[in-house]
């Protein structure tokens, strides 16, 4: 049934493909041959591909196999054919005639991905990211949309405060390694881009509550420390926090900093 997908056999399993359905025109399953042909016209033509599965969604309204053509022809057509409205229009088939299966998920991912990378319409793909993280909630898929998300207001539309409020969604969803970096990044925005001297205290804070025992909450203190020194010139709060770094702390090479800073 052609589910061996390499190039160098794809030619002979495409021709055996043509030929059992010449030779079975009444056969059953008359439609996963359909398919597997179109695959493997994927890895030869992408014409001959896309209209294969076209003519699988043409002639089998029924087959359990739409929604992978679905998408494999809106792959087709965005990265073979570079057609990237026909692309959308396929994507956007796959999500709301099949909401609930396993290539819904990746044609939205698909789709916004198209939109960012390929058209560079980040209005379209902000709101695709959008609709992936309140359709799956803590499914990776949400972790890669909420980082290219972030990414897109960071990088490509100067929108530093809607970074932040990306990466601090990412860090509310997902507790790890990737909330800790997420974290971060806005921490840093907050500081050096935006300037807000009081939100990067609020997130090195949520860095110092989520992550207790990791490096970086002893660096966050001590950023803290630092930005009620230096920017907020509040310095019986520094004194405070620098303190408090010692006693909670006190062999962290950044404990000797904090002594300094408070002499």
């Amino acid at each position: 049934l052609g589910t061996l997908r390499e190039a160098d056999f794809a030619v002979p399993i495409a021709a055996e493909c043509a030929a059992f359905l010449a030779h079975n025109r009444t056969y059953i399953d008359e439609d996963r041959i359909v398919h597997a042909q179109a695959h493997q016209q994927t890895l030869i033509s992408n014409e001959v591909a896309s209209y294969h599965f076209s003519k699988l969604l043409a002639l089998y309204p029924a087959s359990p196999l739409r929604p992978d053509s679905l998408l494999s022809l809106g792959t087709i057509q965005r990265k073979g054919l570079k057609l990237y409205s026909q692309a959308a229009v396929s994507f956007k088939a796959v999500i709301e005639k099949h909401p609930d299966s396993d290539e819904a998920r990746q044609a939205y991912e698909s789709l916004a991905n198209m939109y960012d990378e390929d058209m560079h319409d980040y209005t379209n793909a902000t709101k695709t990211y959008d609709a992936i993280v309140a359709r799956y909630k803590d499914d990776p898929v949400v972790l890669r949309g909420l980082q290219a998300q972030a990414l897109i207001y960071q990088d490509k539309t100067s929108q530093p405060m809607q970074a932040i409020a990306s990466y601090r969604k990412l860090a509310e969803t997902f507790k790890g390694k990737e909330g800790l970096e997420a974290l971060l990044k806005a921490e840093k925005l907050a500081l050096y881009t935006v300037r807000d001297w009081k939100l990067s205290i609020e997130i090195n804070e949520r860095i110092i509550a989520a992550h207790p025992d990791h490096d970086e909450a002893v660096k966050a203190l001590f950023n803290n420390a630092e930005i009620n020194e230096e920017r907020l010139k509040d310095r019986d709060e520094a004194i405070k926090l620098y303190e408090d770094l010692i006693d909670r702390h006190p062999k962290h090479g950044l404990a000797s900093d904090a002594k300094q800073r408070i002499k």
